[in-house]
């Protein structure tokens, strides 16, 4: 299941969150770790695109919060860890989230 800050901004957030929330359900006897979605550091600050991502995530956590076996954790925010366009984490914030 793919997905992130480029299907938020396409309007697509309803459609993730259904999404994430039927895997964590049909994930029996399984513990699961969900992402948030990534930041966006090729916007302006007050971009729409950039406080829907953010609306998701707090959305996103209240949700998880009732299922014992799903830990959310938050992509790194660091603009350092991403690549010069700001869209995606480069090689360092990928080692640094998979630690």
């Amino acid at each position: 299941m793919g997905g992130g800050s480029n299907d938020i901004a396409r309007n697509n957030s309803i459609n993730g969150m259904k999404n994430i929330l039927e895997l964590v359900m049909n994930a029996n006897h399984t513990n699961v770790i969900i992402m948030s979605a990534p930041h966006r550091h090729d916007l302006i600050r007050n971009s729409c695109v950039k406080k829907e991502v953010e609306a998701f995530n707090r959305k996103l956590c209240k949700r998880l919060k009732r299922f014992d076996k799903v830990k959310m954790i938050e992509v790194i925010n660091e603009t350092a860890c991403y690549t010069k366009h700001g869209q995606h984490l480069n090689t360092g914030g990928k080692e640094i989230m998979s630690k």
